[in-house]
């Protein structure tokens, strides 16, 4: 083998490895945006199954609070029945 074939060779090379580097690169980058994608998705289910629960709790307590006030402000003016409605 001559200098001048293992010139062209080692430029063969170099060349294929640039390619090579170039695709895996953008694979990864890829494959890196999709796991990203679904990272999030996954955390918003997790998120909306937890909340979920939680904001109906909430939303009972607000009423029972609601009623509770308008028991309190009202001057005992049906007061006894309001309070048999609640069991």
């Amino acid at each position: 083998m001559n200098v001048f074939e293992m010139v062209v060779l080692i430029v063969v090379v170099s060349a294929g490895a640039s390619v090579l580097k170039s695709y895996f690169k953008r694979k990864n980058a890829a494959d890196s945006e999709n796991f990203m994608d679904n990272l999030g998705e996954t955390v918003d289910a997790r998120v909306s199954n937890t909340l979920t629960p939680c904001m109906q709790k909430i939303t009972a307590l607000e009423e029972r609070i609601q009623i509770l006030e308008r028991i309190v402000t009202d001057k005992n003016h049906n007061l006894a029945a309001k309070i048999d409605n609640l069991r």
